[in-house]
C-alpha cells in the first residue's frame, strides 16, 4: 500500500512537471528566430549604416570646415658682448607663440560628380534593403 502511494506521488510530480512548459505556437517561433538570427541583426545593422551613409554630406555636396591651432613655448638663454662693452645675460628667456587657423572649402562644380556619388549612395542603400529581406 505505501509502495502504491510512493509510485502515485511520483507519477503526479512528474506529470505536473511535464505540463509546466508553455506552448510555442508558429508566430512566436518566428518571431525568437528572427530576433536572435546574427545573420539577420548583421543585415540589419548592414541597412542601418548604408541609410546613414546616404546623405548629401557623403556626396560631396556640402563644404567641409577644416580647423588648427598650434601652441609653441621656447625657453633660451643668451650672453651677449656687444662692441662698446655693454653685456646681455638673460637666463630663461621665454617666447610663446600662439596661431589658429580655419579653412573652409567648398566645391561648387566638380563635374557632376557629387550628383554620381548620391545616385550611389542611393542604390547601395536599395541593395541593402534587399539583401535585409533576403536574409529574413
Amino acid at each position: 500500500m505505501k509502495h502504491t502511494i510512493g509510485v502515485f506521488l511520483c507519477l503526479f510530480i512528474f506529470h505536473s512537471l511535464t505540463f509546466a512548459q508553455e506552448n510555442l505556437s508558429l508566430t512566436s517561433a518566428i518571431e525568437t528566430t528572427l530576433k536572435n538570427n546574427y545573420f539577420i541583426q548583421i543585415s540589419r545593422n548592414s541597412n542601418e549604416i548604408s541609410k546613414n551613409n546616404n546623405s548629401l554630406g557623403n556626396a560631396g555636396f556640402l563644404p567641409s570646415l577644416d580647423l588648427n591651432a598650434t601652441i609653441s613655448n621656447s625657453r633660451n638663454n643668451t650672453k651677449q658682448k656687444y662692441s662698446n662693452g655693454n653685456e646681455v645675460n638673460s637666463n630663461n628667456a621665454s617666447t610663446d607663440n600662439i596661431n589658429a587657423g580655419a579653412r573652409v572649402t567648398w566645391t561648387l562644380f566638380d563635374g557632376l560628380k557629387m550628383f554620381a556619388a548620391k545616385s550611389r549612395l542611393g542604390l547601395t542603400e536599395e541593395a541593402s534593403t534587399i539583401q535585409l529581406k533576403i536574409a529574413i
